[in-house]
């Protein structure tokens, strides 16, 4: 098996429980997840959890989008890290 999906599975079901437990969703709106972070007009990423900032791409031939990042440090699935609390643009080839 995949041992990435095997890794997002166990983090999926983590957070499942929890949302069992404290009603809180697996998937958050980046207001629920970042309060007083001037988060409430992005619509075009969310949170998978705590840790897994979403950002898809939502029009067709979009090869650059704008990520809006929250306070702290953040570190993308290539590796290169990111200071928050900024926009950045990111490249999306296919």
């Amino acid at each position: 098996m995949n041992k990435f999906l095997d890794v997002i599975d166990d983090y999926i079901l983590k957070y499942a429980k929890e949302a069992g437990r404290t009603g809180y969703p697996i998937i958050r709106h980046m207001a629920f997840a970042f309060p007083d972070e001037g988060f409430e007009t992005v619509m075009d990423q969310f949170m998978l959890g705590d840790d897994i900032l979403i950002a898809p791409i939502v029009t067709p031939n979009t090869y650059k989008r704008m990520i809006k990042l929250p306070k702290g440090i953040w570190q993308d699935e290539y590796g290169k890290i990111y200071q928050g609390h900024r926009s950045i643009e990111v490249d999306v080839p296919l």
